[in-house]
């Protein structure tokens, strides 16, 4: 095991880097984070959700009994050594709009174990609407108090830097990276969306999207739960106001998909809602929407980690440790994160 202290720059603030820089910090190894401060990215526009199950089919999400627990854990350590919050139980009732879709829902938990998952089988009733669901535990990370409480940190221990990135003045020298006259053991691209389109990581395949989140105002209609369908509603602090998400069209698509989200809504509200802002950033999609760790196939020291897609609130804690056991203590990359190992698969 190598013991010497390590020191690492990491590009962007989002939940990747921001993770990674706890991990880094918790193995006794430092870093400087360079972030350009853009108001809307993935990370701070995320809903944040944590739910164990996804997809109108239910399935149980990757990985989901390891990420699950070591992610709240990991969050609730954090709100005690900041003395914040930014971490809330969640439950999160499926609505099954068709017979069939419940019929299917009782026949996969027969075959599979939900029962640490779902917390009870429900009904949801709104005016004349009668559907039936189920209730399953979660939670919800506040993206945007998470990420600027850490950055308040990393500021007053000089971890922190607002820099515009130019990849060309990042250089690799021998086993240094230096970077305005500074000097780093490794390079960490945490850029989501920008890695993939920048110049190092032009050469990783992607799928990435626009995805867009409407902060809506409904009048006389009361829930403390998320409700999900083929899309979901999140309850805010506020009083009768939501999220209503999330829309997905590809980077070329010039349209908005308001209109669609808002159809889907009547599917189980009677109601038209407020349209109060909207926010909307580019998921970078790679593989399955699983996070991939690794190094650049010609810098041995630009490092990678990418595609948290819609769950990174719930994947990023486990995911930067193992990466940050890899950077600090030399252990090898767990081949179900590895870029290498992926990359070789599709090739």
């Amino acid at each position: 095991m190598n013991k010497m202290r390590k020191k690492f720059l990491i590009l962007g603030q989002g939940l990747a880097g921001t993770c990674l820089s706890w991990q880094i910090l918790e193995q006794g190894s430092s870093f400087l984070i360079a972030d350009k401060e853009e108001e809307k990215t993935s990370s701070r526009i995320a809903a944040g959700m944590i739910s164990p199950l996804s997809g109108k089919k239910l399935h149980i999400s990757w990985e989901i009994e390891k990420f699950y627990p070591y992610a709240i854990r990991f969050y609730r350590n954090l709100e005690k050594k900041l003395n914040q919050n930014f971490l809330s139980p969640l439950s999160f009732l499926h609505l099954f709009l068709e017979e069939n879709e419940k019929k299917k829902w009782d026949q996969k938990k027969e075959k599979e174990n939900f029962s640490r998952w779902v917390l009870r089988e429900s009904q949801y009733q709104y005016n004349n609407l009668n559907l039936q669901g189920t209730e399953l535990l979660g939670a919800k990370l506040s993206c945007s108090d998470f990420l600027e409480t850490s950055k308040a940190y990393f500021k007053t221990k000089g971890y922190y830097q607002k820099a515009t990135i130019k990849e060309e003045e990042i250089e690799q020298r021998g086993k240094k990276i230096i970077w305005k006259n500074k000097q780093f053991d490794a390079c960490i691209d945490c850029r989501g969306i920008s890695s993939l389109l920048g110049r190092w990581f032009q050469y990783i395949p992607h799928r990435s999207s626009f995805g867009e989140i409407f902060k809506i105002h409904l009048p006389q209609f009361e829930e403390n739960r998320c409700l999900k369908w083929t899309k979901w509603l999140l309850p805010e602090k506020e009083k009768n106001i939501y999220l209503l998400g999330a829309t997905y069209r590809q980077l070329k698509e010039e349209k908005c998909q308001k209109e669609n989200l808002i159809l889907s809504l009547k599917q189980i509200l009677d109601i038209s809602p407020q349209i109060i802002s909207k926010n909307e950033g580019i998921r970078p999609i790679i593989r399955r929407s699983q996070p991939l760790i690794g190094w650049h196939s010609s810098f041995s020291r630009l490092g990678f980690f990418n595609s948290l897609g819609s769950k990174g609130a719930g994947t990023a804690p486990l995911v930067a440790f193992h990466f940050a056991n890899h950077l600090c203590k030399e252990e090898a990359i767990l081949p179900q994160f590895s870029l290498e190992k992926w990359l070789n698969e599709i090739s």
